[in-house]
Parts: C-alpha cells; sequence; structure tokens
C-alpha cells in the first residue's frame, strides 16, 4: 500500500505523464555526446523537464489553431505552423523536409507491408531519420535532435 492518500498519488501521475520517458530522452542525449561521457541524473531530468515543456508549449499553441479551425486533430503542418509562429523558424526548413521524407518512408512500409500495424503500427524511424538527414547535409543525430515532432499526427487531450 502506497503512504500517498489517493489525491497525492493522483497528482503524482498527472505529474509524471507530463515528461517524456527518462530513458528515451536519456539515450538521445548518450547519442549526441562521446561514447565515454558519463551524464549526471539531474541533467537527465533538467533536460526531460525542458523537452517535455517545449513540447507542450508547441503542442498547445498547434491546438489553438486547430480549435479556431473547428479542428480536433493535431497534424504535422500545425506543428511546423506554430514552430513558425513562436519565433523557432530555424528549425521548420529541415523539419519540413523530415515530414515530407518521413511521410515517404511511412506511405512505401504500409504499402510494402500488409503487416505493417501488427509491428507496433510505425515506420523504421532510422530510414525517415537518414532520409531527412541527406537530404538536409545534416547528420540522422541532428535531424533526431531537432525534430521534436517526427510527423506523428497527435490527438488533443483536454486535461483537467
Amino acid at each position: 500500500m502506497s503512504a500517498h492518500s489517493g489525491d497525492e498519488l493522483d497528482i503524482d501521475i498527472k505529474e509524471q505523464d507530463r515528461f517524456l520517458p527518462i530513458a528515451n530522452v536519456a539515450r538521445i542525449m548518450k547519442k549526441a555526446l562521446p561514447e565515454n561521457a558519463k551524464i549526471a541524473k539531474e541533467a537527465k531530468e533538467c533536460v526531460q523537464e525542458c523537452v517535455s515543456e517545449f513540447i507542450s508549449f508547441i503542442t498547445s499553441e498547434a491546438s489553438d489553431r486547430c480549435q479556431q479551425e473547428k479542428r480536433k486533430t493535431i497534424n504535422g503542418e500545425d506543428i511546423l505552423w506554430a514552430m513558425q509562429s513562436l519565433g523557432f523558424e530555424n528549425y521548420t526548413e529541415a523539419l519540413k523536409i523530415y515530414l515530407g521524407k518521413y511521410r515517404e518512408v511511412n506511405y512505401k512500409d504500409r504499402k510494402n507491408d500488409s503487416n505493417w500495424q501488427r509491428e507496433r503500427g510505425r515506420p523504421r524511424f532510422a530510414h525517415t531519420a537518414a532520409a531527412a538527414a541527406t537530404a538536409t547535409g545534416s547528420t540522422a543525430t541532428n535531424v533526431w535532435r531537432s525534430a521534436t515532432t517526427d510527423g506523428w499526427i497527435l490527438q488533443r487531450k483536454h486535461v483537467k
């Protein structure tokens, strides 16, 4: 049995649900550093919170646009629009290329693989990142780092 009351447990769960999984954040951080580099727990937690807040910031702006246009689904173009309108225009061109390559690979994967939904319904990210990296003259790691959204369609949630 938990030492938390029911209300405290609900708050803790909701707070943790706001963040990306720390293991995923740490994995991305490790890819950007030399092999022998160490990352402090506090650094991982700080980046986890910052990245999660950034995603919420962009998603909120995109969600506002969807509400104004009476749509319920945020798409890749909405995310690009939000980034542009919030002053992150330096990233939008690379992300437009990335989104196009993502959709191209995703479409080909679905078309060529009749069992693609049984494979978690996800495209092969490495192919997409590599294609976007080639198109932008960047590295796959830089594309991954700059791609806060990867073209997935996000369903808006109304959090109370």
